[in-house]
């Protein structure tokens, strides 16, 4: 017997929205009947839908709500929603609470920038279990969402090859999904960007085919530098007719009191413009500066621009009004750096650099071009050889090419948008500034890249310590709607946050020096998990390690860093109170019309709760996701690592494929791991308990040749883990090496590299004995000892180590030594070598007209160091290039040896041997048998 009362039962229930009080903020990409249709979706669920103010287009109660739908966090009262615990949300919200008839977590529907993976929901198809761990943290902590299982939901599939099961699902469902290979994942981590995703895409994805399709990538122009690709317009804009019906009135300025400062430099009649433009849209233009909520200002400078800043007003440059009038919609000054005050004397650094821009077009170029001068550097139209950076959105040009050859520094557009909004030259050893990823032109994300606000206080206008039982200036009181910007609230408007994974360089069928991934991560403060820590980490430059004899770390080697307890015993040691005392509850929003309230006399250590608690709530998905970060070469490039050596006599490792090895948090430890984020393997492979604090580095090792773990990367994770509870990190930076770890004496990069830092050299034994024993020993009770290879090369491990010590890095300091891309081993293999020991390494293509130079030695440390006597009688007057026998390179000789009399050089064209040989001898010397 059938219940036709059951459904109308179930019907009766409350809604899925039935305590929602919620606005839409409409956009280019929420409007008219898309937005109207969302809405109804809402009141059907029994939400209440409170429009904005028509007049203002503004929240009428922001206190009232606590649901904000938005494509963007782009509009005037984001801050305060955030402020007032309000959650703002993406229209994809609405449609996965329905598909799951209720209310979601809405952290993953966040529009904040820093999460460029929300409205992402990744669905994995049969790859190795260890990537499908790193693209399920990676997701999740950039804001998207991970499903193990396969549903409409799901937007991107992720596979290998077209006839994945999973795929089929999709073509037999017809389900509007994405399916991409997991380059695409791997690039987007990398550049802390999501790009499009049309060259990864099945069935026919191009990075599959470059060669079938050799043409570069199409420009592409970004929409995020339309109406922003100049701090000062020639010209005034007109406003877009369609805004406000016949009428043509802006109400972008209603009720706001606007300073246009004197710095400005426009005409009277340019002004008068203005003015009329901001009252008759229902805005003032006022004087006062305790008057004031906006003031739009030409340069980073001045008591203007201070007092307004410390204040909280909005502030922002004549780009930045000019946008608004045209589009009649208000825009956060911060969104786009060039409708922020520029900095007058440009980013410390920029004055010494000369910047050329390829690739990109249209309104793209000319906003790197006014940026390179907003940062203070010289831009040419024309690429030249005294150029020092390229920025270019690809590398298949002749341009790139050129620039390789005259050895200029060849970036993308974020190494120039990240140094500008950091106010410093951000590392060029950072990956994210030299990743190109193929089939794409890295003009569309342009313009993505925010103001840090943290940064631009530090440096323009640092508030005064205030001391206890003060009451704030009168300016910060005076203007009603403002609220004071708070501590936490300067994290929204950060830099791109999430540093991607290294990238690993490819291997070669005919490598013959080892290609193992070289890491580099940086560290910023510890305990800053926040997502804006990232990029601090990035632009920090590498961390100096004192060094004893030998590369032997010191006690005061050890950074502040690696002292402070974890973050959660800090969490801890906060919320403990003396008897009888309270903490005074805090309200929840304080309204803009009491805006001058005397505060509860804990509202900083609210504010610091409300950040813990969010740090606490996201710390599983951060955690998850830099325990996937730190594996060696990412999503794609992360397994089945092999040693190519250039000594036949060298055990190589077979290539395995469809090995699976598992993720390690300890890959890429190699320079200062945030210890509190990572659980550690005690000894026996314990876990260690998140919060306890791991120990000290003592050692930092580089590993070669080594076969232990050849087929048993379970065993790899659990005894890398144990060695890093002993204090040995196992790295693959050679430049911060205190212990050389090999079976024996192996031609490898890493081997030969981390020479030049006069580590102790130990033997595998080392590590079999701390691994046995669970103690470190005296290295020097294991140090290698290999006679046959010493005889078989003539050199002297101990006397390269003890020429090691006095070259200080500096063998080859001042030379320049060309080598040709086809050279046996790459030219990044000797690129890395010739660098370890101090030398420049240019690429050489045929050019005959490049800058070449003497060498000259200069006097200083590295030459009283010894470094001069171990480069032998060599005048200066020579000129190498590194070369094989190849039909290609030959053709290069001639050239070459032109290029070098043309300098008044004696040109040289030597085996790579010879370069493999004055590295691992630590000294500068010849045999006819290298010339060819």
């Amino acid at each position: 017997m059938s219940h036709p009362e059951q459904p109308d039962e179930e019907l009766q229930g409350p809604g899925i929205f039935h305590d929602t009080i919620f606005t839409i903020i409409p956009s280019d990409d929420l409007k008219g009947d898309h937005l109207r249709q969302l809405a109804d979706l809402i009141v059907e669920g029994e939400g209440q839908y409170q429009p904005l103010d028509p007049e203002s287009n503004r929240i009428k109660d922001i206190k009232e709500l606590n649901l904000i739908i938005s494509t963007t966090a782009d509009f005037q009262d984001y801050k305060l929603a955030i402020e007032s615990f309000i959650h703002v949300v993406k229209p994809s919200y609405i449609s996965h609470c329905i598909e799951k008839k209720k209310q979601i977590n809405p952290r993953q529907f966040s529009p904040d920038h820093n999460m460029f993976m929300s409205d992402v929901v990744i669905a994995c198809g049969a790859i190795p279990g260890g990537d499908q761990e790193a693209i399920a943290g990676g997701v999740i902590a950039m804001g998207g969402t991970y499903s193990q299982q396969m549903s409409k939901l799901v937007t991107h599939l992720i596979v290998l090859t077209d006839d994945d099961p999973r795929s089929k699902t999709v073509k037999d469902k017809n389900l509007k999904c994405k399916v991409l290979m997991p380059h695409w994942f791997d690039d987007c981590l990398r550049l802390g960007r999501r790009i499009k995703e049309e060259p990864y895409t099945f069935p026919d994805p191009e990075i599959l085919y470059q060669q079938r399709n050799s043409k570069p990538p199409r420009p592409q122009v970004s929409d995020d530098v339309k109406g922003a690709s100049s701090p000062h317009p020639a010209q005034m804009p007109t406003p877009n007719p369609s805004f406000s019906g016949s009428t043509r009135r802006l109400t972008v300025f209603k009720d706001r009191k606007i300073i246009l400062s004197h710095d400005l430099a426009i005409s009277t009649s340019l002004r008068r413009v203005l003015d009329d433009l901001i009252t008759t849209g229902g805005g003032h233009v006022v004087e006062g500066l305790n008057e004031c909520d906006t003031l739009v200002c030409q340069y980073r400078e001045g008591e203007q621009y201070v007092t307004a800043s410390q204040a909280g007003r909005e502030v922002g440059n004549l780009g930045w009004l000019y946008h608004m009038i045209t589009h009649n919609r208000w825009t956060v000054p911060t969104r786009r750096l060039l409708h922020y005050p520029v900095p007058k004397n440009g980013v410390p650094g920029f004055a010494d650099f000369t910047i050329s821009v390829s690739n990109y077009a249209g309104e793209s170029r000319l906003y790197l071009e006014n940026l390179v001068r907003a940062c203070g550097g010289e831009f040419t139209k024309t690429m030249r050889q005294d150029n020092t950076h390229l920025i270019t959105a690809h590398t298949a040009s002749e341009k790139c090419d050129a620039a390789r050859e005259w050895n200029i520094e060849l970036v993308n557009h974020l190494w120039l948008e990240e140094s500008y909004a950091q106010h410093c030259v951000a590392t060029l050893s950072t990956k994210k500034y030299t990743h190109f990823p193929p089939r794409t032109n890295l003009g569309e994300i342009v313009g993505q890249t925010r103001i840090d606000r943290a940064v631009v206080e530090k440096y323009f206008y640092p508030r005064p310590a205030v001391k206890k039982g003060k009451k704030a200036g009168k300016l910060l009181s005076d203007a009603p709607g403002m609220p004071l910007e708070s501590s936490n609230l300067d994290s929204l408007e950060t830099i791109d946050t999430a540093t991607p994974p290294p990238e690993a360089p490819e291997e070669t069928d005919h490598m013959d020096v080892d290609e193992e991934p070289s890491t580099t991560v940086q560290k910023g403060k510890r305990g800053r998990s926040s997502r804006a820590a990232a990029t601090d980490d990035e632009q920090e430059p590498p961390t100096t390690v004192q060094k004893g004899k030998r590369g032997r770390p010191s006690k005061a080697a050890v950074t502040d860093d690696e002292q402070e307890p974890p973050a959660t015993a800090v969490k801890a040691r906060r919320s403990k109170t003396e008897p009888g005392l309270k903490t005074p509850a805090l309200r929840k929003f304080v309204d803009s019309e009491k805006e001058n309230e005397t505060p509860g006399t804990t509202g900083s250590r609210g504010a610091k709760a409300r950040a813990m608690s969010k740090l606490h709530d996201a710390a599983a998905d951060i955690a998850l996701y830099d325990k996937e970060r730190k594996r060696v070469g990412g999503v794609t490039h992360g397994r089945d690592r092999r040693e190519s050596t250039i000594d036949p006599d060298t055990p190589a490792v077979k290539e395995k494929r469809g090995r699976k090895r598992q993720s390690t948090e300890m890959e890429a430890e190699a320079e200062e791991e945030t210890e509190e984020e990572a659980p550690a393997v005690g000894k026996r492979g314990k876990r260690v308990k998140s919060g306890e604090k791991l120990p000290n580095i003592e050692y930092r090792m580089v590993l070669t040749g080594y076969q232990r773990w050849v087929d048993d990367p379970k065993s790899e994770t659990t005894e890398r883990n144990t060695l890093r509870n002993l204090g040995i990190s196992i790295v693959e930076d050679t430049m911060k090496v205190d212990i050389l770890c090999a079976p024996k004496i192996v031609r490898t990069k890493k081997f030969i590299s981390a020479l030049a830092r006069a580590p102790f050299v130990v033997s595998t034994s080392f590590l079999d004995f701390c691994l046995k024993n669970q103690k470190v020993p005296d290295p020097d009770k294991f140090s290698l000892q290999d006679r046959d290879t010493e005889k078989k090369t003539g050199m002297k491990l101990q006397e390269s180590i003890e020429l090691a010590e006095k070259n200080n890095g500096q063998l080859l300091q001042g030379w320049q030594i060309f080598c040709t891309s086809d050279v046996t081993g790459g030219f990044d293999t000797y690129k890395t070598i010739i660098e370890a020991n101090g030398g420049v390494a240019m690429l050489y293509k045929g050019r005959t007209a490049m800058n070449v130079s003497k060498r000259k030695f200069n006097a200083g440390p590295a030459a009283a160091g010894g470094a001069a006597e171990s480069q032998g009688d060599n005048n200066g007057n020579t000129l190498y290039l590194i070369s094989g026998e190849k039909p290609s390179e030959a053709g290069l000789w001639d050239k070459f040896r032109q290029m070098a009399k043309a300098a008044d050089m004696v040109p040289v064209i030597a085996r790579s041997d010879w370069m493999i040989s004055v590295a691992m001898r630590q000294l500068v010397h010849w045999d006819d048998k290298w010339k060819l």
